[in-house]
């Protein structure tokens, strides 16, 4: 009697190594992807505070006179900062909406991958 594998177990065995080894690096990739992304989420959510501290001494309604909103480039401004590899631009719309000034802040980044 003969002992050992044939060459049909053997590819198909490899196969399915092959096909959950596959399965496990997309994983551990989209994994990643994800983590990553919420990394820059966490990181915009911590550079809001950065881009609007600037504007944080000049935001009282009874002294925020038409001098501000034109040190703000006609009520637009634009401001950006990289952080690692990841650039993070702010655009700032500032309104002024029956009687009160509104700060609009958008912050806009493009994930990376590796």
């Amino acid at each position: 009697m003969k002992r050992g594998f044939t060459l049909m177990e053997i590819l198909v065995a490899s196969m399915v190594l092959v096909l959950l080894m596959g399965t496990l690096t997309y994983t551990f990739v989209l994994g990643k992807g994800y983590i990553m992304h919420s990394r820059n989420r966490m990181t915009a959510g911590e550079l809001t505070r950065y881009f609007l501290e600037p504007l944080q001494m000049e935001v009282r309604n009874d002294t925020w006179d038409d001098d501000v909103l034109n040190r703000l480039t006609v009520n637009s401004y634009h401001d950006s900062l990289k952080v690692d590899i990841v650039d993070y631009n702010a655009d700032y719309n500032i309104t002024n909406f029956t009687g009160l000034r509104k700060v609009i802040l958008n912050l806009t980044w493009e994930d990376v991958s590796f």
